[in-house]
């Protein structure tokens, strides 16, 4: 009896349910602009759920940079304090300090090449290989080019331009003057070395009276290193050392160049910096 009562039930439930799907069709056929109506509603149905899509896809994003503000926020407080320590300024001194929009800042890349650096001698041999010890007493790798011209030298860059391996300082151990840097096969101008050294990040003019050659690359280079005048030679070495150790611990160049003049003081009145 409950079975027949179920079958029944389910009969009558069945048969009112076509009863409305038909009816629903003849009112859908006699008033087409509901059906209009009601297509209109599921398109809108369909953009909102698109729209909280991406909605919930830029919340996600948000979530992710606030992440990433954070972490680099973290990561500024801990340059801040370690820039206080080596300069040893005031760490809110530290955090107010303000660069201009133009200023270039000098970065080492996260890995020095093999050889980093250039050395190039001109006439005068002792002079040379005074230089010479100073780096090879600071341990860094380079390429030397001795008793060398103009045409070495062009060379040796094109090779190194042409293998995307140019060198990142370069070291010149040479007499200078007004006219120029004196080399084996003459005196090279300053017009010279402002074409060979365009994309260096750091020359040293190990040589005296460069002022004039130092103007030139002022601005072609990223920071030349000069002697205005006459020093006495191995104060002038001891200053190379001192310089290239700071750069090759990775050292931002101009606080090498500080570091430097702290160590061997006595060349502080004949040593110049220009960074463009």
């Amino acid at each position: 009896m409950n079975t027949d009562l179920q079958l029944l039930t389910g009969t009558i439930v069945a048969l009112t349910a076509l009863f409305i799907s038909a009816l629903a069709i003849w009112f859908l056929q006699r008033h087409p602009q509901e059906l209009n109506f009601a297509s209109s509603v599921t398109i809108l149905n369909d953009k909102v759920r698109n729209l909280q899509i991406t909605i919930d896809s830029l919340l996600e994003d948000r979530n992710r940079d606030r992440e990433q503000i954070n972490l680099l926020q973290r990561r500024i407080q801990a340059l801040e304090v370690q820039l206080a320590i080596v300069t040893g300024k005031p760490l809110e001194e530290i955090r107010n300090l303000d660069l201009p929009l133009k200023t270039k800042v000098p970065v080492l890349p996260k890995a020095l090449p093999v050889k980093p650096l250039l050395l190039i001698g001109g006439a005068d041999e002792d002079l040379f290989n005074r230089d010479r010890q100073a780096l090879r007493k600071a341990r860094v790798k380079f390429q030397r080019l001795t008793q060398a011209t103009r045409n070495d030298i062009t060379k040796e860059l094109s090779r190194r331009r042409l293998d995307s391996t140019l060198y990142l300082w370069v070291v010149i151990s040479a007499h200078a003057g007004p006219e120029g840097i004196l080399l084996t096969d003459g005196i090279a101008p300053p017009d010279f070395w402002g074409e060979q050294l365009e994309g260096i990040q750091l020359v040293l003019l190990a040589s005296c009276s460069s002022a004039t050659t130092a103007d030139q690359l002022a601005g072609i280079v990223d920071m030349v290193i000069y002697f205005m005048e006459d020093v006495d030679r191995q104060d002038a070495s001891d200053f190379m050392y001192a310089l290239v150790r700071q750069l090759i611990d990775g050292t931002p160049p101009q606080l090498a160049y500080q570091k430097a003049l702290e160590e061997v003081p006595q060349v502080s009145e004949f040593v110049d910096l220009r960074t463009g």
